[in-house]
């Protein structure tokens, strides 16, 4: 995930789509961004940069329900 000072600089200069806010990303591609069509809460989706409108998937309705995918455990031992 993206600094939160680098998101909104991403942001600002409208780095990706206007209909997202990216937050972070695969290093390879694949962003992962607040889908700022819906109202709040704005689901957690993934899209690849090379097809944005063709490629966006909900990852999870809310941002809650995104940080229970992620397994903390697994990432500190990978860091």
């Amino acid at each position: 995930m993206d600094s939160a000072e680098r998101a909104l600089d991403l942001w600002n200069r409208g780095t990706y789509a206007k209909w997202g806010f990216v937050f972070g990303g695969d290093g390879g591609g694949e962003c992962l961004a607040f889908d700022m069509r819906h109202s709040a809460p704005h689901p957690v989706v993934s899209f690849d940069l090379i097809d944005p409108h063709g490629s966006i998937r909900q990852v999870a309705p809310t941002w809650e329900d995104f940080l229970t995918l992620i397994d903390t455990e697994d990432t500190w031992r990978a860091g």
